[in-house]
């Protein structure tokens, strides 16, 4: 159920992070994302690429200049950190987790705040098939 509304939320920040900042601000991020990400990932080094994925979440939530939204993605962040910690240890899921935030950052880049907002709730669906496969597993 979480993931249901974190889909929503992450969805409409991306949206308001895309519309609020230029589109410079995320140029940035987006050569993290297609170089040391990549490094991460490839090196299996997945606690510094949850630590830059933190960030950058907190950029862009910080970006959609909403209390209200920080405040519910803080509560639920909160409460799922421990499911995308054993969720991202799962075989192809970090590359899979990357490609998605890649593609959400060159929307962003492009200015198309319409696209981000499709493709981050897109990777939370996804985030949710992976934990609901893997539930017996996980939980």
């Amino acid at each position: 159920h979480l993931y249901d509304v974190r889909e929503v939320l992450e969805g409409l920040c991306a949206r308001l992070a895309t519309v609020n900042g230029p589109a410079e601000r995320w140029k940035k991020a987006l050569a993290h994302f297609k170089g040391p990400m990549v490094r991460h990932v490839a090196g299996g080094d997945l606690d510094r690429y949850i630590a830059d994925y933190e960030a950058f979440r907190r950029e862009m939530i910080e970006a959609a200049a909403n209390p209200v939204l920080v405040q519910m993605l803080d509560s639920i962040l909160e409460r799922t950190q421990m499911l995308i910690r054993r969720i991202i240890i799962l075989p192809g899921r970090a590359e899979q987790g990357l490609a998605h935030h890649t593609a959400v950052l060159e929307a962003m880049c492009a200015g198309d705040a319409e696209r981000a907002e499709a493709l981050r709730r897109e990777t939370m669906r996804s985030a949710k098939a992976v934990l609901a496969r893997y539930q017996k597993y996980l939980l």
